[in-house]
């Protein structure tokens, strides 16, 4: 699945401002009454600086779940060619209406790559990835090698976003072999078959 970067969360978008929408000075034919109102050739009011900065985060934000959902995927992340911030409140307004909205849909995007948890590692830590069934949200549990175990931790799900990846199927084998555990699924080996190879058939299918 490919995720382009938001192009109508770019500044390019925004640089210009009309207001052709408001009707023209009119002047009656014995030029005494002016019908505009003077706000209509007021300047478009400057963008704020919270404004700057709220753009300015969901930027960010935006690109740390884009490079989260590509750590998970396997996919190379290329971080967003983001142009000029917006110049007007106005614009800056939009910008961020639509930031929302785009932050909010890669990190769905970045959940569900992991929608069917399971074993992941960063080659020295071991997290088991699940999702709530009422949530629909993930969360991991984190290998505890003293007490052989996976145990919750509140920031085993960020320590995956930040530096895990799905293991792979011969990294699942060894890590059941070593501890006779599978870390697909986080049960303990009994079929001979299985604790020989490290990881049960039903497992290792999913791989």
């Amino acid at each position: 699945m490919r995720f382009d970067s938001p192009s109508n969360f770019g500044p390019a978008h925004y640089s210009t401002i009309t207001r052709g929408d408001k009707a023209a000075p009119v002047v009656s034919d014995t030029d005494d009454v002016f019908d505009a109102d003077p706000a209509d050739f007021a300047p478009p009011a400057p963008a704020r600086p919270g404004q700057i900065k709220f753009v300015t985060d969901l930027r960010a934000q935006y690109d740390e779940a884009k490079a989260q959902h590509a750590l998970m995927t396997g996919q190379p992340f290329v971080p967003t060619a983001w142009g000029e911030l917006p110049t007007t409140a106005d614009a800056a307004s939009e910008a961020i209406d639509k930031g929302k909205a785009a932050v909010a849909a890669m990190r769905k995007a970045r959940d569900e790559a992991v929608a069917g948890g399971g074993f992941f590692t960063d080659g020295q830590a071991y997290w088991l990835v699940q999702v709530g069934r009422e949530s629909g949200y993930p969360y991991a549990k984190v290998w505890n090698e003293e007490s052989r175990s996976f145990f919750f931790d509140r920031s085993a799900m960020r320590d995956v976003w930040a530096r895990g990846r799905r293991a792979t199927l011969a990294e699942a084998e060894a890590f059941g072999v070593r501890f006779g555990i599978c870390g697909e699924c986080g049960r303990t080996l009994t079929n001979p078959d299985s604790i020989e190879r490290g990881i049960g058939p039903i497992c290792a299918g999913k791989f």
